[in-house]
């Protein structure tokens, strides 16, 4: 039986700085490297610190923030760019899993349209927002 591979997708992550990157980081350090490629976002507002990172591959995928979230015919079209390079991931990274991080409705519906056009198991994480809140 062949190892795992798993495409982790999260749009905090780090070296991205908040309570979501910090417990994203924590899930993935007991993997081993090449187990885990980590699709992530990139926040505008959200600082960065170049010393906190991991050992995994990591592409950044720029959601837009501009649509309306009910009755939009044309939102499948608005994945086509981000399937597009998760497929050119699994050309060099075989992997036979997605995780994805929910409070972020962007990256579960592209996780989940990802899951049923390569037949993969879709693994859902979900944690509350409103530790990363400032007061």
């Amino acid at each position: 039986m062949s190892a795992e591979k798993i495409l982790f997708i999260s749009h905090y992550f780090p070296p991205l700085i908040g309570g979501s990157s910090v417990l994203m980081g924590a899930l993935v350090k007991p993997f081993p490297k090449g187990s885990i490629h980590i699709m992530r976002g990139q926040p505008h507002n959200a600082p960065i610190d170049m010393d906190f990172q991991v050992e995994h591959p990591q592409t950044i995928v720029k959601f837009p923030h501009f649509y309306k979230r009910d009755g939009n015919r044309l939102l499948p079209l608005l994945y086509l760019p981000f399937i597009y390079k998760a497929l050119r991931i699994r050309k060099d990274f075989r992997f036979n899993a997605i995780f994805v991080c929910w409070p972020t409705h962007w990256h579960l519906e592209f996780a989940f349209r990802l899951s049923k056009i390569l037949k993969l198991p879709l693994y859902v994480y979900m944690h509350d927002m409103w530790a990363d809140n400032r007061k």
